[in-house]
Protein backbone atom coordinates (compact mmCIF):
# COMPACT_ATOMS: atom_id res chain seq x y z
CA UNK A 1 0.00 0.00 0.00
CA UNK A 2 1.57 3.54 -1.30
CA UNK A 3 1.29 6.40 1.21
CA UNK A 4 1.25 9.47 -1.01
CA UNK A 5 1.92 11.67 1.72
CA UNK A 6 5.54 9.97 2.77
CA UNK A 7 6.61 10.60 -0.61
CA UNK A 8 8.18 13.92 0.31
CA UNK A 9 9.97 11.89 3.14
CA UNK A 10 13.22 10.63 3.08
CA UNK A 11 13.17 6.97 2.17
CA UNK A 12 15.47 6.59 5.43
CA UNK A 13 17.34 8.40 8.20
CA UNK A 14 20.08 5.88 8.37
CA UNK A 15 22.75 8.32 7.56
CA UNK A 16 20.88 10.81 10.09
CA UNK A 17 24.23 12.37 12.55
CA UNK A 18 23.89 14.55 15.54
CA UNK A 19 23.71 17.80 13.34
CA UNK A 20 20.78 16.80 11.50
CA UNK A 21 18.92 16.17 14.99
CA UNK A 22 20.06 19.36 16.23
CA UNK A 23 18.70 21.56 12.87
CA UNK A 24 15.22 19.24 13.28
CA UNK A 25 15.21 20.40 17.16
CA UNK A 26 15.70 23.86 16.39
CA UNK A 27 13.09 23.97 13.28
CA UNK A 28 9.67 26.46 13.98
CA UNK A 29 7.47 23.94 12.79
CA UNK A 30 8.84 20.59 12.54
CA UNK A 31 7.09 18.18 10.88
CA UNK A 32 4.44 16.30 13.54
CA UNK A 33 6.27 13.06 14.22
CA UNK A 34 9.48 14.56 14.82
CA UNK A 35 7.67 16.63 17.55
CA UNK A 36 6.29 13.26 19.18
CA UNK A 37 9.64 10.89 17.83
CA UNK A 38 11.72 13.56 20.35
CA UNK A 39 9.18 14.04 23.11
CA UNK A 40 9.14 10.25 23.94
CA UNK A 41 13.36 10.44 24.27
CA UNK A 42 12.80 13.66 26.04
CA UNK A 43 10.59 12.24 29.11
CA UNK A 44 12.18 8.83 29.42
CA UNK A 45 14.56 8.46 32.32
CA UNK A 46 17.85 8.97 31.27
CA UNK A 47 19.24 5.50 33.15
CA UNK A 48 16.49 3.65 30.71
CA UNK A 49 18.00 5.74 27.63
CA UNK A 50 21.81 4.32 28.64
CA UNK A 51 20.57 0.63 29.24
CA UNK A 52 18.80 0.96 25.37
CA UNK A 53 22.69 1.93 24.61
CA UNK A 54 24.41 -0.22 26.64
CA UNK A 55 21.80 -4.00 26.01
CA UNK A 56 21.64 -2.93 22.13
CA UNK A 57 18.09 -3.27 22.73
CA UNK A 58 16.60 -3.65 18.61
CA UNK A 59 14.26 -0.83 18.90
CA UNK A 60 12.90 -1.73 15.06
CA UNK A 61 11.61 -4.89 16.35
CA UNK A 62 9.98 -3.23 19.62
CA UNK A 63 8.64 -0.64 17.06
CA UNK A 64 7.27 -4.24 14.62
CA UNK A 65 5.47 -5.77 17.68
CA UNK A 66 3.99 -3.05 19.16
CA UNK A 67 1.98 -2.62 15.39
CA UNK A 68 1.50 -5.76 15.10
CA UNK A 69 -0.04 -6.19 18.36
CA UNK A 70 -2.12 -3.36 17.23
CA UNK A 71 -3.17 -5.27 14.32
CA UNK A 72 -0.81 -3.53 11.37
CA UNK A 73 2.42 -3.48 9.75
CA UNK A 74 4.70 -0.67 8.73
CA UNK A 75 2.81 0.08 5.81
CA UNK A 76 -0.33 0.73 7.75
CA UNK A 77 -1.47 -2.99 6.55
CA UNK A 78 -3.09 -5.55 8.75
CA UNK A 79 -0.96 -8.17 10.33
CA UNK A 80 -1.25 -10.99 12.13
CA UNK A 81 0.94 -11.36 15.51
CA UNK A 82 0.95 -14.77 15.66
CA UNK A 83 2.69 -15.17 12.27
CA UNK A 84 5.24 -11.78 13.21
CA UNK A 85 5.91 -13.70 16.21
CA UNK A 86 5.87 -17.58 14.60
CA UNK A 87 8.64 -15.93 11.51
CA UNK A 88 10.15 -12.60 12.14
Amino acid sequence: MELPFLDILPKDYYEMNYDDIRHIRMQDNPLPFWDKITGIFSVVDGEILRYILHAKIPLEKLTRHELASCGYDENIAGVDLIRLLKYG
